[in-house]
């Protein structure tokens, strides 16, 4: 769902709402682009009853994001916590419970803020890591245990 398309904004719904009757029908879970679009997002999960999954790179501020988690999900958290203008969303993952976050880069978009590459890459995961434990000032070790486990719940890896 992204609100720079305007004039498409119903095929996108009919798409979304579409995807979400997937995700229940065969019990997977959804990876949800949303961009100026959260408050529609969390209101279409609700409906679809879908309640696992993720909202990638997310960018929002902290009602958001609370919104999006009260509705199942979990944020994926990449390069854009290191750009100057993200307080709100470094803010939102501050607050936020641990169970509530994944690590991602989105590459090649979305590059890390003072990087010399114009393309993000899966190797800068340790980068955007060491942001996250920044800004939650949390242990490594737990901040990673915690990270990886939201994973595997998501996606029943174990």
């Amino acid at each position: 769902m992204d609100k720079r398309f305007k004039e498409c904004i119903d095929q996108q719904l009919q798409v979304f709402d579409f995807q979400l009757e997937l995700a229940n029908q065969y019990n997977k879970p959804v990876v949800i682009h949303s961009v100026k679009q959260h408050h529609l997002v969390q209101q279409r999960l609700k409906q679809a009853k879908v309640d696992r999954g993720i909202v990638h790179g997310f960018s929002g501020n902290y009602q958001q994001a609370k919104s999006l988690v009260d509705a199942g999900m979990k944020l994926g958290i990449g390069g854009v916590i290191t750009r100057p203008t993200a307080e709100p969303t470094r803010d939102a993952i501050a607050k936020l419970p641990l169970d509530s976050i994944v690590l991602e880069t989105d590459a090649p978009d979305m590059p890390l803020y003072g990087m010399n590459s114009e393309i993000n890459s899966p190797q800068y995961i340790p980068h955007i890591f060491k942001y996250l434990v920044k800004i939650r000032n949390e242990n490594a070790s737990i901040l990673a245990e915690a990270i990886w486990r939201n994973s595997n719940q998501v996606f029943a890896i174990n």
